[in-house]
């Protein structure tokens, strides 16, 4: 049952004094995540520090003093400092020390303002109506340029704020939050019950605080967690402070829709509110006469120094700043930035643009005042290196933050647990720029291509601000009818600037259902050509009632069209705020200089490879025979080829692959090994040419069926990987389960061929579950992972608190990864049953039981898959199946293939193996 309970929530970013700079080849900084530690420390420390860190930076930019650096008790050596950011970025980039240092500062503030980004999409929040609090030892150096990234105007700097958590927590009021699971529609508040429930949470809130705290006035606040019916993150909505009465729903309802439109731009007629979790929270007021005032005093004149040559955040050249000692601050001073703030465990920099008071305690109060005039207001034509840098890290961190919405907002599991996802932004062209981490490569390669279909269907002159558009044709989208493609243009007042696309795999589409056997794409489902699904803002109801009428599931799957455009709106509105704040009036200049870098990244590191043409074969279960996947890949000085003549031709059955999905996972399986750290963009990926006859599995034209691509389109990394192991040996792993083992299971009248389904819970449900990946060569295969797909395990207690069924078993598999010098992943063990006693359906869609993942170099094969009754016999693999009434149903994941020789393995890891009992 779902449950939430109060946790104090924490992300910590990989950002700090320690972290340590260097220059990729893309000519990209990178800061962290490796980090010189308190020892040596940054070279400035003289402890022997050999790399760059932000500290020396901030030393080169002299916005620290090397002679008073912590009050004194330490000299820092800015000579140190200068020489390791030359050598680490300045030389490399062909710049001064100086814009070196400045360089490091705006891509360490830029990735922990992404962090906040996209954490804050996460939580479902806003970071722009927050207040910074900036403590610890480095914070305040960096507090007003990243609040400044985030559109924060208000920065605290507390006294003390060194040592700020620990005095926090000192100093913090008495509360105590107590949380109970009751779940409920809004429709069908019980309101007595509700109330009564309150009443003993208040009870034991306010027993708890009058431990600390006998006396004074409590404050009380109760809450409660609602979203849209299916969802799986709620938001939190502030209840009246009285008992709630029946005219109260209405209240309750219009909060949630204020705080869902305010986040996410609209909300979604027709989908009844739930209510999971509810709160209440006292406290008592905080008492600010057990802080020290400070010692602050209300009239003293403002002491400066001046110190010259400090480059100042959004300042192009170094210049004379004031230096005030925090204690000659008075309480009716205000400091106008530049300036900086020093103190004996910290120092503050504050930018033009921001002034800052006192108050009584010795807090800092920092506030923007210049209409958020950023360092990314300079002309167009004013694009260096560094900025493009930054552009691009912003391009990438808007699509993470587009996915998190997508993930917070959808309804289908396979979505919000597993992560089917994927977000892209592309250019006027179709040009992909920038791709989500989160989600899965068919999805993203494949959508790459989809939106070049969007723009020959569509004109860019007729689009206007609030349109959207979408497909989930099989040929134009990602592969089959499952996958909704959505494509969102964005403007800039009327002039339309680049394009947000976004893919889910819907629970439902109709038709036959998620198995491969039908014939054509016709039984498989509901197939929408490229058609608009809001113009001006306004929703198709043509498509919404044509999708209702012919899904089992229509409120999960109109929930998460909604949560495609949410998505995408959020994407439009990060990459409008970037451009305007660079002043970009297009994404011309950042697109080509994005694709030509990426591409030529790849292509020298081609050159540098070995060329030549290499040849591998495999042959999976594939359904009713088995399928030959044959591959031929070369690679030269124009990148590298891939061909799939000799591959089995089409199947009767849906595990058929258009050619735009078999595209995207062969180019991934090269991108694997070659120019894996390049990021993922058009240019990049043209560097890969994938070609499959017509006619075959992996080229299957229309309307051949291709409900479950997957099976097959999933294998070819490792065909590709078999390619590339013998060009370049000891780069590739061994094959793995590889394919999802994700079958949908579905029970109610008329589903069951005959059977009696009785009373029980009509119900549909998609599970995602892997086997054992292979081994690598340099290290044991992950287990139960999600190989290539990436998608993650669906949780079972959300599978169970959303169908009638019941996982008695689900666990390791030991001994299924084929052993090895590496061990190959292991796969796991799920045993379920109808939770009701009934029979169901499942569409089983699983490989790798007949011919499983090979070893490789002396690697023994992983164990083979197994399907079947538990007291019963084995099932087909594939094709619609009626699990009895009282039946449970067991699957044994397949396991991946060891790499080199058993007997060279390491005796400590086949100790931890059996003592692990995986042996």
């Amino acid at each position: 049952m779902p449950i939430k309970i109060p946790v104090v929530d924490m992300v910590e970013i990989g950002a700090g004094g320690g972290s340590l700079a260097k220059v990729d080849e893309l000519g990209r900084i990178h800061v962290g995540p490796e980090s010189a530690g308190s020892e040596p420390g940054p070279a400035c420390y003289g402890s022997g520090g050999k790399d760059a860190a932000v500290t020396d930076a901030n030393l080169v930019l002299k916005r620290l003093d090397p002679e008073n650096f912590a009050g004194g008790s330490m000299m820092l050596d800015p000579e140190s400092a200068i020489g390791v950011v030359k050598k680490a970025v300045g030389d490399p980039l062909g710049v001064t020390t100086t814009e070196a240092a400045q360089a490091i500062i705006e891509i360490v503030d830029e990735n922990m303002a992404s962090a906040a980004r996209v954490h804050a999409v996460e939580k479902g929040v806003d970071v722009k109506e927050r207040t910074l609090i900036a403590f610890g030892g480095g914070a305040p150096l960096h507090a007003m340029s990243v609040a400044r990234k985030l559109g924060i105007s208000r920065v605290v700097v507390p006294k003390d704020a060194g040592v700020g958590s620990a005095v926090g927590f000192l100093l913090a009021p008495i509360a105590f939050e107590v949380v109970r699971s009751r779940f409920t529609t809004l429709a069908n508040l019980d309101i007595h019950a509700i109330n009564s429930l309150f009443e003993d949470m208040e009870k034991e809130a306010i027993s708890t605080v009058r431990l600390g705290s006998e006396e004074g006035a409590l404050c009380v606040r109760r809450h409660a967690y609602i979203r849209y019916a299916g969802q799986g993150h709620e938001i939190k909505v502030e209840l009246p402070h009285w008992p709630l009465q029946k005219q109260d729903r209405d209240s309750i309802q219009n909060a949630f829709m204020h705080a869902y439109e305010s986040q996410y731009g609209r909300g979604i007629p027709g989908v009844p509110l739930e209510i999971l979790t509810w709160s209440l929270t006292a406290s008592t007021e905080p008492d600010e006469h057990i802080r020290s005032d400070g010692g602050i005093s209300t009239d003293a004149k403002l002491a400066s120094e001046e110190r010259s040559g400090v480059r100042m955040p959004d300042r192009v050249i170094s210049e004379s700043c004031p230096v005030i000692e925090r204690h000659a601050i008075s309480l009716n001073t205000e400091v106008k930035g530049p300036a900086i703030i020093t103190e004996h465990q910290t120092t503050l920099i504050l930018p033009q643009g921001w002034t800052l008071r006192a108050n009584q305690f010795g807090d800092l109060r920092s506030t923007e005042i210049s209409g958020c005039a950023t360092n990314e207001s300079t002309p167009k034509t004013d694009l260096t290196p560094i900025k493009k840098q930054v552009i691009w890290d912003r391009l990438i961190s808007i699509v993470e933050e587009q996915a998190q919405a997508l993930i917070r907002t959808a309804f289908s599991t396979t979505v919000r647990e597993a992560g089917d996802l994927s977000a892209g932004i592309f250019d006027l062209s179709g040009k992909m720029l920038a791709q989500a981490v989160t989600g899965t490569p068919g999805h993203v390669n494949a959508m790459a291509t989809s939106v070049g279909y969007f723009l020959e269907t569509l004109s860019l002159e007729k689009m206007r601000p609030g349109d959207v558009y979408l497909t989930n044709d099989p040929w134009k989208g990602t592969g089959h009818l499952f996958d909704f493609t959505v494509v969102t243009p964005a403007f800039i007042d009327e002039n339309l600037v680049g394009l947000l696309a976004s893919t889910v795999h819907v629970v439902d589409i109709g038709g036959r259902g998620f198995g491969p056997d039908a014939g054509q794409i016709y039984e498989e489902g509901l197939c929408i050509p490229i058609l608009p699904l809001f113009e001006e803002g306004k929703a198709s109801e043509a498509i919404m009632s044509i999708v209702r009428a012919n899904v089992r599931e229509p409120d999960q799957v109109i929930g998460d069209l909604y949560s495609l455009t949410v998505g995408n709106a959020v994407g439009c509105a990060r990459l409008i705020e970037m451009m305007s704040g660079f002043s970009l009036a297009d994404l011309d200049e950042i697109g080509e200089h994005i694709v030509a870098k990426s591409r030529k990244a790849v292509l020298d590191e081609i050159a540098e490879l070995p060329h030549g043409i290499w040849e591998n074969e495999m042959t999976v279960d594939g359904y009713g025979e088995p399928v030959i996947l044959k591959a031929t890949l070369e690679i030269s000085k124009s990148g590298v080829d891939v061909d799939f003549t000799g591959t089995s031709a089409v199947s009767p059955f849906g595990i058929n692959v258009p050619l735009s999905y078999s595209q995207a996972y062969a180019s991934f399986g090269v991108r694997c090994v070659i120019g894996s750290t390049v990021p993922n963009n058009a240019g990049s990926l043209d560097t890969i040419r994938v070609s499959a006859p017509m006619g075959c599995i992996l080229n299957a034209p229309r309307p051949h069926a291709v409900a479950v691509r997957h099976v097959i389109g999933q294998m070819l990394p490792d065909v590709v990987l078999g390619c590339l192991e013998q060009a370049l040996p000891g780069r590739a792993p061994a094959e793995g389960s590889s394919s999802l083992w994700n079958p949908m299971m579905t029970g109610g009248p008329g589903l069951l061929d005959g059977a009696d389904y009785g009373e029980a819970t009509p119900f549909s449900v998609t599970i995602f579950h892997s086997g054992g990946a292979g081994a690598r060569p340099w290290r044991d295969g992950l287990s139960a992972t999600a190989f290539p797909s990436g998608v993650k395990n669906t949780p079972v207690e959300i599978t169970e608190s959303i169908a009638p069924v019941i996982f008695h078993r689900k666990e390791f598999r030991p001994g299924s990864g084929g052993q090895g010098r590496f061990s190959g992943g292991h796969g796991q063990i799920i045993e379920l049953s109808h939770a009701q006693g009934a029979p169901f359906a499942i569409f089983a869609l699983f490989d790798r039981v007949d011919y499983p993942a090979r070893g490789r170099n002396g690697g023994q094969d992983g164990a083979p898959g197994i399907v079947r009754l538990v007291d019963g016999p084995t099932l087909s693999t594939k094709g619609k199946q009626i699990i009895p009434a009282g039946a449970r149903l067991l699957m044994a994941l397949p396991g991946g293939g060891g790499y080199g020789e058993p007997s060279a393995r390491d005796p400590q890891a086949q100790a931890q193996d059996l003592q692990n009992e995986m042996i």
